[in-house]
C-alpha cells in the first residue's frame, strides 16, 4: 500500500507549484459515515476531536503523534511495507512517516477536512511524507512525525506553496526549533539522527527540494 502510493505520486517536478493548490485535489470529503467504524471511534473517544477551529485540528494532529509513534523517537527501526490498515497501525501504536500520514490524512477526511499526502525530498534523495490538510480555506502542511504545523515567522499557517513564494526564514526557524525539540526526546540519538536527516542542517526546508503530492481519498 505505502509501496504503491510512494510509486504513483504526482510530482511537482516541471509542474506550476500553483496548480497544486488550485486544481490537484477537489476540497471535499467522500467519507461515508458509519463505513470506517474503528476510526470514528477512536475519534470520539476522549478527549474528542471536534470543532471547526484551529483547536481541533491542533488536537487530531497530537492525537496522531501520541498514538502511532515515530521509530525515530522509539529508538529502533521498525519494519518496513507492513501493508496495515489505518486501523491496524493504531492498534500497532508505532509507524514511519507514511505510515503516521496516511492515518491523519483518513482521520482528517472522516472530521470533514480534505486531506492529502506530501512526498517531499532533499537533494542527497532522502525523504519525509507529511500532510497538507484543507482547513478553514487553505491548505495547511503538517509533519505528523513532529506534531507539527508549520507556521510563517507571524504565525500563520503555511503550506508548501507558502515556503516557495513568501519570505522562508521565518518558516525554516520554527520547524528547526520543533525538530530539534523531538531530538530531545528521542530514545537514541544516534538513529533520531539517521532516520531524521532534515533535523541535523541549517535550514530544514532543505527538505522541500523536490515535492510531490498524492490523494488519498476515503469513502
Amino acid at each position: 500500500m505505502d509501496l504503491e502510493q510512494a510509486l504513483n505520486y504526482t510530482s511537482a517536478d516541471g509542474v506550476p507549484l500553483e496548480w497544486f493548490y488550485t486544481s490537484y485535489t477537489y476540497p471535499r470529503t467522500f467519507y461515508a459515515p458509519g463505513s470506517r467504524p474503528e476510526l470514528e471511534r477512536f475519534l470520539d473517544a476522549p478527549p474528542a476531536v471536534a470543532g471547526e477551529g484551529n483547536d481541533g485540528l491542533s488536537a487530531l494532529v497530537r492525537r496522531v503523534y501520541e498514538t502511532v509513534r515515530h521509530y525515530s523517537l522509539l529508538g529502533f527501526h521498525g519494519p518496513k511495507n507492513r501493508g496495515f490498515s489505518e486501523e491496524e497501525l493504531l492498534r500497532s501504536g508505532e509507524g514511519w512517516c507514511n505510515e503516521q500520514a496516511r492515518v491523519l490524512c483518513v482521520l482528517a477526511q472522516i472530521c470533514g477536512w480534505p486531506a492529502r499526502l506530501v512526498f517531499a525530498g532533499m537533494r542527497n534523495r532522502k525523504g519525509h511524507v507529511l500532510v497538507e490538510i484543507f482547513h478553514q480555506g487553505q491548505w495547511v502542511l503538517v509533519d505528523q512525525t513532529a506534531a507539527y504545523i508549520f507556521q510563517t515567522g507571524d504565525g500563520r499557517w503555511a503550506n508548501v506553496l507558502t515556503m516557495k513564494t513568501e519570505a522562508a526564514a521565518g518558516i525554516s526557524a520554527r520547524y528547526h526549533a520543533a525538530l530539534q525539540a523531538e531530538r530531545e526526546k528521542a530514545k537514541s540519538l544516534k538513529d533520531w539522527e539517521i532516520i531524521v536527516p532534515y533535523g541535523m542542517v541549517d535550514d530544514p526546508l532543505e527538505l522541500f527540494f523536490s515535492v510531490g503530492y498524492g490523494n488519498y481519498f476515503v469513502h
